[in-house]
């Protein structure tokens, strides 16, 4: 994570900026569609015996016990819908972390080619105004280019 604070993997400009707030509007955006999805889903397992006013479970399952009987219902119902949440939520964490890595990866490819095609502009505009010698640019270039190279293989880290 510290890796992700430093310097190479912050945006230079606006434009890059722009790059990363939309990879983020786009993670956060499908998290909300994920989890209210699972959620739905998890409530429609909840009250679908409760709704059809039968005595069944919401998932078949065999018991060492007869689950048809009160108190073993209420206890088992209540054990098979703790027990689909608790996966449900476990798998959309998981889910959006890694969807959250790849978008974080998919980000930084995407930082890295904008300053792949605009390396000149980036390399003329660290010099100072007065010394714009091409030499200096362009010996500017290859240090931005051998800098992009390391931050491909941060990256793929």
């Amino acid at each position: 994570m510290e890796l992700l604070k430093s310097k190479e993997f912050q945006p230079k400009n606006y434009t890059q900026k722009e790059i990363m707030d939309e990879s983020l509007r786009n993670y956060k955006n499908a998290f909300r569609i994920f989890f209210t999805s699972g959620t739905v889903s998890c409530l429609m397992f909840t009250l679908l015996p409760i709704l059809t006013n039968q005595n069944n479970l919401p998932f078949d399952a065999w018991y060492p016990y007869n689950w048809k009987e009160s108190p073993w219902y209420e206890i088992t119902y209540g054990h098979q819908i703790v027990s689909t949440f608790f996966l449900t939520f476990t798998n959309i964490g998981i889910d959006c972390f890694s969807a959250g890595m790849m978008a974080v990866v998919g980000c930084q490819c995407e930082i890295l080619g904008h300053t792949l095609l605009n390396l000149y502009e980036f390399s003329r505009l660290e010099l100072d105004d007065e010394r714009e010698d091409r030499n200096d640019i362009f010996g500017r270039y290859n240090e931005q280019f051998e800098n992009l190279i390391g931050h491909h293989k941060n990256i793929l880290m």
